[in-house]
């Protein structure tokens, strides 16, 4: 019996699948920031401010959505248990989770990105020394 191969994914099929993928998540999660009251989900580029395999992070109802080369990482955390402790309040428990998703076909591929959109408002990143500052 003859074994084939699977046929090679080419970088554009795999590009426009993260793309609709990218797409499908944005139109998901910002279904659940209207119903919590948040206008729109902002993608931040990573200009050194985090680890040097994320591209891009964004604020998502219940946590934070992580985009790398070939992954999306969500964490969810206990936004209750958050607050509580920023305030000062005694926290028991709290609950974080993260999940990553790979894109398939995508673990030894580079991947090239563009940001097409730019908001009015700035970021600043305060972290570690002045070399790691960003804004």
């Amino acid at each position: 019996m003859k074994k084939t191969l699977p046929n090679k994914i080419s970088l554009q099929h795999l590009t426009r699948k993260l793309l609709k993928l990218l797409f499908l998540v944005t139109l998901f999660t910002s279904k659940l920031a209207y119903a919590d009251k948040v206008s729109a989900i902002k993608f931040i580029e990573n200009k050194g401010q985090w680890d040097d395999e994320v591209l891009f992070k964004a604020d998502i109802p219940g946590g934070h959505l992580f985009v790398t080369s070939n992954s999306l990482t969500y964490y969810l955390i206990d936004k209750k248990a958050v607050h509580s402790h920023q305030h000062g309040e005694p926290v028991k428990t709290g609950n974080a989770q993260i999940v990553k998703v790979f894109f398939d076909g995508s673990l030894n591929r580079k991947v090239e990105t563009e940001t097409s959109i730019t908001f009015p408002e700035k970021y600043n990143f305060y972290i570690g020394n002045e070399s790691k500052w960003r804004s």
